[in-house]
């Protein structure tokens, strides 16, 4: 039980550093698209749940270390493990490229609006971690297992 209170804070240690890199972009981003008029959500709410994210998938990530050496994991562990890694990128990038591409949008130089393009990014972060997961989940079955 120490061992895993400790990989906890560890995460979120992590967790709250990778959020505030990410929130910190964001904000920086947000901000100057909200102050160009195109923007009507406050900067702040988007930041904050970028950062919310970051401290999620830091203690997710240390409790699934923690959890592949307590037993062999389930294949539904896994894959809410990737969907949660999954999520964490793709609200990452979708915001970015949503952010991005407001602007453009609102200046007519694209036709695909940007919710549409942050959906395609943040299912491709998702589809991906959720992926990714389940690759490992296969690759442990292939190993023979020792028995005792």
């Amino acid at each position: 039980m120490p061992r895993l209170l400790f990989g906890l804070a560890k995460g979120f240690i992590y967790g709250t550093v990778v959020g505030l890199f990410f929130a910190t972009a964001i904000f920086m981003l947000a901000s100057s698209v909200a102050g160009m008029g195109f923007l009507t959500v406050s900067p702040v709410m988007i930041a904050s749940i970028i950062f919310a994210a970051g401290v999620l998938s830091g203690v997710s990530y240390e409790y699934g270390a923690w959890m592949d050496t307590q037993k062999p994991v389930s294949l539904l562990f896994r894959l809410s493990k990737g969907f949660i890694y999954g999520t964490t990128v793709g609200l990452f990038f979708a915001t970015a490229i949503y952010l991005i591409a407001l602007p453009i949008f609102a200046l007519g130089f694209i036709t695909i609006t940007p919710i549409a393009i942050g959906g395609l990014i943040f299912a491709a972060g998702v589809l991906s971690g959720v992926a990714y997961e389940y690759d490992g989940w296969l690759e442990f079955q292939k190993t023979p297992q020792q028995t005792t």
